[in-house]
Protein backbone atom coordinates (compact mmCIF):
# COMPACT_ATOMS: atom_id res chain seq x y z
CA UNK A 1 0.00 0.00 0.00
CA UNK A 2 0.95 3.51 -0.83
CA UNK A 3 0.05 6.86 -0.99
CA UNK A 4 -0.61 9.73 -3.98
CA UNK A 5 -0.66 13.56 -3.54
CA UNK A 6 -1.39 15.59 -6.33
CA UNK A 7 -1.71 19.42 -5.38
CA UNK A 8 -3.63 21.27 -7.95
CA UNK A 9 -4.16 25.09 -8.10
CA UNK A 10 -6.91 26.65 -10.15
CA UNK A 11 -8.02 30.54 -10.80
CA UNK A 12 -9.67 32.07 -8.28
CA UNK A 13 -12.47 32.91 -11.19
CA UNK A 14 -13.38 28.89 -10.53
CA UNK A 15 -16.02 27.75 -8.35
CA UNK A 16 -14.66 25.52 -5.33
CA UNK A 17 -17.23 23.61 -5.51
CA UNK A 18 -17.21 22.21 -9.20
CA UNK A 19 -13.34 21.88 -8.82
CA UNK A 20 -14.00 19.36 -5.87
CA UNK A 21 -17.11 17.42 -7.26
CA UNK A 22 -14.34 16.92 -10.72
CA UNK A 23 -11.54 16.12 -8.28
CA UNK A 24 -13.27 13.49 -6.43
CA UNK A 25 -14.89 12.20 -9.60
CA UNK A 26 -11.69 11.58 -10.75
CA UNK A 27 -9.88 9.77 -7.92
CA UNK A 28 -12.97 7.62 -7.65
CA UNK A 29 -12.68 6.60 -11.36
CA UNK A 30 -8.67 6.46 -11.73
CA UNK A 31 -7.86 2.72 -12.06
CA UNK A 32 -5.24 1.05 -9.35
CA UNK A 33 -6.86 3.88 -6.81
CA UNK A 34 -8.30 2.13 -3.75
CA UNK A 35 -11.56 3.50 -2.64
CA UNK A 36 -11.22 1.95 0.77
CA UNK A 37 -9.80 4.10 2.52
CA UNK A 38 -11.89 6.97 0.44
CA UNK A 39 -10.19 9.19 -1.45
CA UNK A 40 -9.56 12.77 0.55
CA UNK A 41 -9.62 15.79 -1.45
CA UNK A 42 -9.66 19.26 0.46
CA UNK A 43 -9.36 22.93 -0.34
CA UNK A 44 -6.43 23.61 1.18
CA UNK A 45 -5.65 27.35 1.02
CA UNK A 46 -6.12 30.75 -1.04
CA UNK A 47 -2.81 31.02 -2.49
CA UNK A 48 -1.01 33.79 -3.75
CA UNK A 49 -1.92 32.88 -7.49
CA UNK A 50 -4.99 30.74 -7.07
CA UNK A 51 -7.12 28.20 -4.67
CA UNK A 52 -5.53 25.20 -3.59
CA UNK A 53 -6.58 21.99 -3.59
CA UNK A 54 -4.74 18.19 -2.54
CA UNK A 55 -6.31 14.81 -3.69
CA UNK A 56 -4.79 12.18 -1.54
CA UNK A 57 -5.20 8.01 -2.91
CA UNK A 58 -4.07 5.07 -1.79
CA UNK A 59 -3.06 2.44 -3.80
CA UNK A 60 -2.62 -1.03 -3.35
CA UNK A 61 1.41 -0.85 -5.12
CA UNK A 62 3.26 2.06 -4.59
CA UNK A 63 5.56 0.95 -7.32
CA UNK A 64 3.00 2.38 -9.45
CA UNK A 65 2.77 5.32 -7.56
CA UNK A 66 4.34 7.79 -10.37
CA UNK A 67 1.75 6.06 -12.96
CA UNK A 68 -1.08 6.78 -10.90
CA UNK A 69 0.06 10.51 -10.41
CA UNK A 70 0.02 10.85 -14.16
CA UNK A 71 -3.07 9.29 -14.79
CA UNK A 72 -4.39 11.43 -12.04
CA UNK A 73 -3.19 14.59 -13.58
CA UNK A 74 -4.24 14.01 -17.15
CA UNK A 75 -7.83 13.05 -15.63
CA UNK A 76 -7.70 16.41 -13.79
CA UNK A 77 -6.67 18.21 -16.92
CA UNK A 78 -9.08 16.99 -19.25
CA UNK A 79 -12.07 17.01 -16.86
CA UNK A 80 -10.67 21.25 -15.93
CA UNK A 81 -10.76 21.59 -19.65
CA UNK A 82 -14.23 20.26 -20.35
CA UNK A 83 -15.82 22.07 -17.48
CA UNK A 84 -14.03 25.91 -18.35
CA UNK A 85 -12.22 25.46 -15.20
CA UNK A 86 -8.77 27.32 -15.47
CA UNK A 87 -5.11 26.84 -14.18
CA UNK A 88 -3.70 29.88 -12.03
CA UNK A 89 -2.02 32.42 -14.01
CA UNK A 90 1.23 34.07 -12.38
CA UNK A 91 0.42 38.33 -12.74
CA UNK A 92 2.74 40.97 -10.76
CA UNK A 93 1.98 44.52 -10.96
CA UNK A 94 5.56 46.37 -11.17
CA UNK A 95 5.19 50.11 -10.19
CA UNK A 96 8.67 52.21 -11.49
CA UNK A 97 8.91 55.87 -9.94
CA UNK A 98 11.63 57.03 -12.18
CA UNK A 99 14.10 55.17 -14.59
CA UNK A 100 16.85 57.44 -16.18
CA UNK A 101 17.15 56.63 -19.66
CA UNK A 102 13.52 55.02 -19.97
CA UNK A 103 10.56 55.79 -22.46
CA UNK A 104 7.18 55.36 -21.10
CA UNK A 105 4.18 54.22 -24.07
CA UNK A 106 0.79 55.44 -24.37
CA UNK A 107 -2.00 53.05 -22.65
CA UNK A 108 -3.00 50.44 -24.72
CA UNK A 109 -6.93 49.77 -24.62
CA UNK A 110 -6.74 47.62 -21.41
CA UNK A 111 -5.02 50.16 -19.63
CA UNK A 112 -1.60 48.19 -19.87
CA UNK A 113 1.72 50.71 -20.60
CA UNK A 114 4.87 49.98 -22.39
CA UNK A 115 7.97 50.63 -20.91
CA UNK A 116 11.39 50.77 -22.41
CA UNK A 117 14.27 50.91 -20.18
CA UNK A 118 17.89 51.34 -21.94
CA UNK A 119 20.88 50.68 -20.06
CA UNK A 120 23.51 53.40 -20.13
CA UNK A 121 26.61 52.38 -21.60
CA UNK A 122 29.28 50.60 -19.22
CA UNK A 123 32.29 53.24 -18.56
CA UNK A 124 34.92 51.18 -20.30
CA UNK A 125 37.79 50.34 -18.08
CA UNK A 126 41.66 50.96 -18.48
CA UNK A 127 44.34 48.94 -18.87
CA UNK A 128 46.74 48.75 -16.30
Amino acid sequence: LGRVVVKVAVSYQSDPEVVLDILTHCAKTTPMVLQTPAPLISFDNFGNDGLEFTVRVVVADINRGLGVQTQLRTAIFKQFRERGVEFPTAERNLYIREVQGASIGMPTANGDVAVRVVAPPMPAKGLG
